[in-house]
Order: C-alpha cells, then sequence, then structure tokens
C-alpha cells in the first residue's frame, strides 16, 4: 500500500535482528543524519551517493529497506526505483521509501512505485516510525 507518511507510530520489536536499509542520498548533511539515526531504530545503514549505485546494489544484495532521495545525480530517485521495480524478485520487491525536500515530489515517488515518502527537512519521529512500520512488516513477512 502505498501512501505518504503521517508519522503514524509502531513499535519495533527490538529483539529482532537489524534491518538492511540502502541509503541513496547525495545531500552530505541528510546522509550523516541517517547515518546516524538509523543504528537508534534497530537497522544497519549503507550508504551510496546516486541512483545509478542504488540500483546496482540493490541488484547485487538484499536489503530489508530503501530510503532512496528523489533528487540525485545520474540517475534520480523516481528512474531508480522504477529500474528496482524492474529487476527479478526478490530485488524487485523490496521496500523503497522516498526522501525528498520538496512535498510536491510525493506524487512523483509514488508513481515511480516507492511505498510511502518522508519529507526533508528529516523530523526524527516521522523517520523511525516509517522505518519502524516498514522494517516490521519486512520481518512479520507482510511485504
Amino acid at each position: 500500500m502505498a501512501s505518504c507518511s503521517t508519522g503514524a507510530a509502531r513499535i519495533f520489536d527490538s529483539t529482532s535482528s537489524p534491518g538492511r536499509v540502502l541509503v541513496a542520498e547525495d545531500d552530505p548533511l541528510s546522509r550523516k543524519l541517517l547515518e546516524t539515526l538509523l543504528p537508534t531504530l534497530g537497522a544497519v545503514p549503507e550508504i551510496v551517493l546516486d541512483g545509478v549505485t542504488a540500483v546496482q546494489r540493490v541488484r547485487e544484495r538484499s536489503y530489508d529497506l530503501v530510503l532512496m532521495d528523489l533528487w540525485m545525480p545520474l540517475l534520480d530517485g523516481a528512474a531508480a526505483t522504477r529500474a528496482i521495480r524492474a529487476l527479478p524478485l526478490p530485488a524487485a520487491a523490496t521496500p523503497i521509501i522516498g526522501i525528498t525536500a520538496d512535498w510536491n515530489g510525493c506524487a512523483r515517488c509514488l508513481a515511480a512505485g516507492m511505498q510511502d515518502v518522508i519529507q526533508k527537512p528529516i523530523a526524527f519521529e516521522l523517520l523511525r516510525d516509517t522505518v519502524q512500520r516498514w522494517l516490521l512488516q519486512r520481518c512479520r513477512g507482510a511485504i
């Protein structure tokens, strides 16, 4: 189910193994923020700087979640998401959450195949609720 996050809280099962999260983000401040906050949410982040590298990583490795900036060099987040959705399963089914400073970009993210969107500046509570909700669903096999 695709949606723009509203911040509805879910509790992540802290006894579960950490979620592998690919972060595709070219902005240094946003990268540092995500790299710092995600481990506190039970996630192990791997950072890439552009959409081309994001698609390559999803093709090569398994992730529980992808956080995808909408506007990046080489290949933007919408095009990268469409490329990931074209990969064979299970890679194509990896949940992708858009990250954008352009709230009008929410529709673009969802149309490209992202399941959710977080608006910049990134609020910790919204990041926590969104990441934990998707990791919990993934852990339970709901997606």
